[in-house]
């Protein structure tokens, strides 16, 4: 019998004694002793990684508790619900389409407190999309199935809003994301859904309701079918409505004139958003576009206090339209890169066209003329994104300037925004009037920097007030790597006087100039103990707009 030792300083925990059997006939004296030693060796090796799987095992065993007390623990469980609901708000799109709610549901089944948060927030609920219903083609038996089985039923819907309480509700129909066969006669129009027809009749109360459809015909259907709403309904109540024509569907515009127009049933809203299609779709050539009239009813466009719509048609229609809106508060003009085409006789002498009450105007891919047909007295905030050339972008301070001395807003405007300035050198040139109400001006033009310049101030005349005194916070984005701060430190000493000022900037490429340096640089002596910068990541506007629910 042999006995094999381990040295304690190599396993101390243990000693591992292994006896072997003394072979029963006689000794081979020719063994090598090494061969003995060797399998002494791989017995030991075997029972160490025994014991040590055995170990390991129990160690796992003890993470995993380690890791469910350290949950308990967490500060995410300290978190209070209605600030978890605030992240779930952040996460999820704001209409929430069929996945959308699904990731919802989600969350929902991930723990009791994720729960209760997203029961809490009553905003999770508030809204949903609805595509067509799938019933398409399928023979009248199978029809009323599908109805009751659908993923939407008008039950399914009218629960999901419940959870919502007393928060506005937002129901957006996709009736077709291209096409409707509806014209052939043989097929049911994709705008006649069933449960969304019950649910804008008998519903609880909606606050704004989405239509997306592809032609005029469908969007009459659509009218037709709710002819005989009940006065109480969400659909004769609403507040809000939004009509899309989908881009691309190549379907002719044939609406009517008077009580026959499509226009003439829509309910009495206060809210409307219009999106129209391409002129290009709609019509055989540009010169029947701009002869096309909109009829939109005036009665209708009177109760108006915000109107957004998207026109590239040309020709005086949206101004015959616009004149009736006396009560607007809040304008949206989206001219989808169109071209202003207008004449004067056929504006009939109305221009300036006055909105007496309009303190919201945002201009979307257009051009700086529609400025030349405008005047807002009562305008506070003023946002443009416009589709100019180098040529026509060196034009642009001066329609601003006009506009806002027509309407007599130079000491009353408190947010400009300026987007999409085409600059001819390596910075952008911006001249403003001394807006004294000012107090926030973004720029967001693809440059290495900006020369704000005032229109009254001389250099040599010291005794002029600051420029733009009461300029709270600039935002310069779009911005080349190598921007410095050389372009606007002279707007900065003419500023040097008024309020406080944070500068927001946002760069496109990784920048030349750090954030520390760009700092320093307006801690120089007699500029900028009110001037407070941050360097925010780049956001490319277009990607991240929300032009609707």
């Amino acid at each position: 019998m042999e006995e094999l030792n381990l040295k304690a300083d190599r396993y101390p925990r243990w000693r591992i004694h292994i006896q072997l059997d003394e072979p029963s006939g006689p000794k081979d004296r020719t063994a090598d002793p090494l061969d003995h030693e060797i399998l002494l060796a791989q017995g030991v090796l075997k029972d160490i990684e025994q014991r040590r799987n055995l170990l390991l095992d129990q160690l796992a065993r003890l993470d995993d508790k380690r890791l469910t007390v350290q949950g308990v623990l967490s500060a995410v469980r300290r978190i209070p619900l209605e600030i978890l609901g605030d992240i779930f708000t952040e996460v999820l799109p704001f209409v929430l389409n069929h996945e959308a709610r699904n990731e919802l549901l989600n969350l929902v089944l991930v723990c009791k407190r994720w729960r209760e948060a997203c029961l809490l927030t009553k905003r999770l609920w508030s809204s949903i999309t609805i595509k067509a219903c799938w019933c398409q083609g399928r023979d009248s038996a199978s029809i009323t199935w599908v109805h009751k089985h659908e993923e939407i039923s008008y039950k399914k819907m009218v629960a999901w809003l419940g959870r919502s309480g007393t928060i506005p509700k937002v129901v957006r129909y996709i009736a077709t994301e291209l096409y409707c066969p509806c014209g052939d006669g043989d097929h049911r129009c994709h705008t006649t859904h069933p449960a969304l027809i019950q649910l804008m009749n008998e519903g609880p109360p909606i606050a704004h309701f989405t239509l997306c459809i592809s032609s005029t015909r469908c969007c009459r259907t659509w009218m037709n079918s709710m002819a005989d709403a009940p006065a109480s309904s969400p659909w004769i109540t609403l507040k809000s409505f939004s009509l899309s024509f989908i881009e691309n569907s190549a379907f002719p515009w044939d609406d009517f004139e008077g009580h026959r127009s499509m226009f003439a049933l829509l309910p009495a809203v206060q809210v409307f958003r219009l999106y129209l299609p391409d002129h290009e779709d709609a019509f055989l050539s540009q010169v029947t576009a701009e002869e096309t009239s909109l009829h939109l009813q005036s009665g209708f466009m009177r109760r108006l206090t915000e109107f957004s719509i998207r026109w590239d048609w040309g020709g005086p229609s949206l101004f015959h339209a616009l004149r009736d809106c006396a009560s607007l508060v809040t304008l949206t003009i989206d001219l989808n890169y169109g071209e202003l085409r207008w004449n004067a006789i056929l504006l009939d002498g109305m221009m300036p066209l006055e909105l007496p009450n309009l303190r919201r105007f945002a201009l979307r891919r257009a051009g700086a003329d529609i400025l030349n047909l405008l005047q807002t007295p009562l305008l506070e905030h003023l946002d443009m994104e416009f589709n100019v050339d180098g040529t026509e972008s060196d034009g642009v301070s001066r329609k601003i300037r006009d506009f806002l001395h027509r309407s007599n807003i130079v000491n009353t405007l408190q947010t400009l925004r300026i987007c999409d300035l085409v600059r001819t050198s390596a910075y952008t040139h911006i001249t403003l009037p001394n807006l004294t109400s000012l107090r926030h001006l973004v720029l967001d033009c693809n440059t290495f920097g900006y020369i704000i310049k005032s229109l009254e101030r001389n250099r040599d005349d010291e005794a002029l007030p600051p420029f733009l005194p009461k300029l709270e916070h600039l935002e310069l984005h779009n911005l080349e790597r190598g921007f410095n701060l050389d372009a606007e430190l002279a707007f900065l000493d003419a500023k040097f006087g008024g309020v406080p000022c944070l500068i927001t900037v946002s760069r496109v490429d990784d920048p030349v100039v750090v954030e520390s340096d760009l700092q320093n640089r307006l801690r120089i002596p007699n500029r900028g103990l009110g001037y407070y910068l941050r360097c925010i990541p780049f956001q490319e506007y277009e990607r991240h707009k929300i032009w609707d629910y």
